[in-house]
């Protein structure tokens, strides 16, 4: 058996990596009020972020669509499948928990 080809070879953190690659996030969906997503630009564009990351392990980057709203976010996930929700904690029509508990319903 090529060893190359076993995960198991190259020791745990190989092993454990190789794992996680079935879960791997194509599709973000973040939902936060424009104010908020100017103020998330300003800390440091979490597209480029997750860019970067993604690129240092020869990943392609994620999609990322905004929404300003529980209500938007909700009929983007009725359209389409999104492996990540990121929301802030405060929504103009919910809170997070809101939000979550209407997604997980769904």
């Amino acid at each position: 058996m090529n060893d190359t080809a076993d995960p198991a070879a190259h020791g745990p953190e190989t092993l454990a990596f190789h794992d996680l690659m079935h879960f791997l996030v194509h599709e973000i969906l973040v939902v936060s009020s424009d104010y908020d997503a100017y103020v998330r630009e300003e800390d440091g564009h979490l597209g480029e972020r997750l860019h970067t990351a993604y690129a240092e392990l020869s990943l392609s980057s994620p999609r990322i669509t905004h929404v300003p709203s529980a209500r938007e976010a909700l009929e983007q996930l009725a359209r389409r499948r999104f492996d990540m929700v990121i929301t802030v904690v405060r929504l103009e029509d919910t809170d997070a928990g809101g939000l979550a508990r209407r997604i997980k319903a769904v």
